[in-house]
């Protein structure tokens, strides 16, 4: 049985008689990615950089209008399908950058994270959820707080939507940067008397990618906070709480009495299994 989350549809895709309709999440994690380098190939053809030098655009003009728009809303669907693609790739390339830096900004006086420390209670936070070592065990004990919050409470998930767009177009975008990076290589290769012009590019968007990437890992210890924060929120009243188990026990008994996901068979099944429950009443 699958589980019903009522805020499911803002990560959909929906078609209807009115158009296509996609939510910001979406379109910020997918689609923004397929434009972003759909029209990064375009600029780079048009303009005729190498290695797209030698392309040529005059037999378009042979094409009728009725398959030029056909062509065009080809285009327009599989912005979709190719940002995702980019999406996956991303993660898998930038992932593990992105989790071990979480520790690092947990665990150091960093200024960008200052604000958001200071707004979320860092301090307290990391009492009350006893994370002792915070370079080392902080990302894994908040990722299993989050986790909880997201299973059990998906209203409070999607508070940080627009934070968890932001980071995947980020990571994305550095993506289609080492894409461009690949492109200009093969025609410096292909035409050695552009590499100037070719490197000073190169530079440019190698710089940009190092921001980005690091910008995408205080997007992620935002959101990490912030759900750490609501589950400090709905535990702050319990006082018997004595180890991070206690709170994560804490956590689904509240999902369950107060009904807050309606698929409740599956939820209660869940909480059996957990291996830091002994006894489900």
């Amino acid at each position: 049985m699958a589980r019903i989350n009522k805020n499911n549809n803002k990560q959909q895709i929906k078609i209807s008689k009115q158009g296509v309709q996609i939510s910001y999440l979406r379109f910020l994690s997918d689609s923004a990615g397929g434009f972003l380098f759909l029209v990064a190939l375009l600029i780079m053809i048009k303009s005729k950089i190498a290695p797209f030098d030698n392309f040529n655009f005059d037999n378009l003009e042979l094409i009728s209008k009725e398959l030029k728009l056909f062509l065009m809303l080809l285009i327009f669907f599989l912005t979709t399908p190719i940002g995702l693609l980019i999406n996956v790739i991303s993660w898998f390339l930038f992932g593990l950058f992105d989790l071990n830096r979480v520790n690092k900004i947990a665990g150091n006086d960093y200024f960008i994270a200052r604000g958001t420390k200071a707004v979320y209670c860092f301090d307290k936070l990391i009492v009350f959820f006893k994370i002792k070592n915070i370079k080392e065990h902080f990302f894994e004990t908040a990722i299993e707080i989050r986790n909880i919050i997201s299973f059990y409470y998906p209203q409070l998930d999607t508070e940080t939507d627009l934070a968890k767009g932001a980071r995947r177009l980020i990571r994305n975008f550095s993506l289609v940067s080492l894409m461009i990076i690949l492109i200009l290589t093969i025609g410096i290769i292909s035409t050695p008397s552009v590499w100037k012009i070719h490197l000073i590019a190169i530079g440019f968007l190698l710089f940009i990618t190092f921001c980005f990437i690091r910008i995408q890992s205080y997007l992620r210890f935002y959101s990490i906070l912030h759900t750490l924060h609501s589950a400090y929120l709905i535990c702050v009243k319990k006082n018997e709480l004595h180890d991070i188990n206690d709170i994560k026990k804490y956590l689904i008994e509240e999902s369950i009495k107060n009904e807050s996901v309606k698929d409740k068979d599956r939820q209660t099944q869940v909480y059996k299994n957990c291996k830091f429950v002994n006894n489900f009443p």
